[in-house]
């Protein structure tokens, strides 16, 4: 058997790497929601065509899109573990909250958002 390339070692650490990633957003998941079903008591219904995603109720002080997604996943742990308040929301239900969140931002807070993600950039 041939040893693998340097661009399939990669590939394949890229896989683990998501595999850890998702075990470890599942098991949250599955902690937050037993029944498999969006939280939002308005919702409730079992997502079909996504899985169910993090939202926190009391909203958050930090952007997820800085983190990679294993410190993402490793925060939303801590946070669950030190007691914030998170539920698992279908994409629809957690999309509509968060739009209503961004449009009551204040345009400083936006313009301060914009900003850090324009210097991030390479």
């Amino acid at each position: 058997m041939r040893n693998p390339s340097s661009s399939h070692k990669r590939r394949l650490m890229r896989q683990l790497a998501y595999a850890k990633v998702r075990a470890l957003l599942d098991e949250l998941i599955h902690e937050l929601a037993p029944d498999g079903r969006c939280q939002n008591p308005i919702c409730r219904r079992k997502p079909r065509k996504y899985p169910l995603e993090i939202h926190h109720l009391d909203g958050r002080a930090w952007e997820p899109r800085d983190l990679d997604s294993l410190a993402r996943v490793k925060r939303y742990g801590d946070e669950h573990a030190a007691g914030v308040r998170l539920a698992a929301w279908c994409r629809p239900c957690n999309a509509a909250d968060n739009s209503q969140v961004r449009s009551r931002m204040s345009y400083e807070q936006a313009a301060r958002i914009m900003n850090k993600r324009r210097r991030s950039r390479p």
